[in-house]
């Protein structure tokens, strides 16, 4: 039996498994391009375990070596303000581990604002896009750091950054029952300069002291979801992220030959993939697996992080 026909088979025989209605979770990165209904509420709990296996230095180079664990829960609590506009929250727990030494505290924290400005509704061709604001809050550590915990105290930037994006949804039923779900989310975040003392997130010392401003970040998501059966939905998730220099204002501190210590690093890309594996035990409660990995970068740590999320509506 030919390739094409086998594949036609196993879809029939899912069909069976397929109700009239598609159940979905949602990718591991791209948001929504529809906002929560009205007095609706959405909590999506994301559990990241990622692994640092090195860099890619300015040649787009992997360098392998340097390490480190990072352990991020991060709830997303979404509430439906109106009709076409919602709101989300969140905020990050993360663990720091390299060798010996351990650090644990919040994260940099988020407050969204979501307005619908297209619905596909019945169309064929049409997508759902959603725009959205997001203000990003400094709660994490980022200055004064010790020297002691190489780094792991490390958990956040210090800088306000605001960023705008289009989510882009669609929804198409294919043969047989199944469908595809894609996203694409187009973003643009702006960063504020932040205050740092001593050693910090960027590098540094004691003696470190300025103002820092971590780039301008534009990024690109494309994300799609095919239904097997109406529990089970396989994910495809691509994403694409380029950071501009760090700035620094101020006395960088010096090493031990007495030369200036470089703080931040330049511009930053990265290409990174994210397949992933959906159970939806309901239209409204699923849980999604996969792994989330970089694929080549210039000026950016390479990355392997095995991601788990539980999401409920009600």
């Amino acid at each position: 039996m030919q390739i094409h026909k086998i594949f036609g088979v196993i879809l029939i025989l899912s069909s069976t498994l397929l109700q009239a209605s598609p159940w979905f979770t949602g990718p591991i990165l791209a948001p929504a391009g529809k906002t929560i209904p009205r007095g609706h509420i959405n909590l999506e709990t994301y559990g990241f375990f990622t692994e640092n296996i090195g860099n890619f230095d300015r040649s787009w180079r992997l360098v392998r070596g340097g390490g480190g664990q990072t352990t991020q829960i991060n709830p997303l609590f979404s509430y439906g303000l109106a009709d076409g506009v919602d709101m989300q929250f969140s905020l990050p727990y993360i663990i720091n581990r390299s060798h010996d030494r351990t650090g644990k505290y919040l994260g940099d924290s988020s407050a969204l604002l979501g307005l619908q400005l297209i619905e596909q509704k019945e169309s064929l061709w049409r997508p759902n896009l959603r725009f959205t604001v997001q203000q990003i809050i400094p709660t994490g550590r980022y200055d004064h750091l010790n020297a002691d915990n190489e780094g792991t105290d490390a958990t956040g930037s210090g800088s306000y950054q605001t960023a705008f994006a289009l989510n882009f949804q669609h929804l198409l039923e294919l043969p047989y029952a199944h469908y595809l779900r894609t996203r694409l989310s187009i973003t643009y975040q702006y960063a504020q300069y932040a205050d740092i003392q001593g050693r910090n997130s960027f590098g540094g010392n004691t003696m470190t002291s300025g103002k820092i401003r971590p780039g301008n970040l534009s990024s690109f998501d494309l994300a799609g979801e095919l239904t097997i059966t109406q529990h089970i939905v396989a994910v495809m998730e691509g994403f694409y992220l380029t950071r501009q220099v760090t700035k620094f204002k101020g006395f960088p501190g010096m090493d031990r030959h007495g030369l200036p210590l470089t703080i931040g690093r330049g511009d930053v890309e990265e290409l990174s993939l994210a397949p992933a594996l959906e159970y939806n035990f309901t239209e409204n409660y699923g849980i999604i697996a996969g792994v989330w990995f970089s694929t080549e970068g210039k000026d950016a740590p390479d990355f392997k992080s095995t991601v788990i999320a539980f999401n409920a509506f009600w």
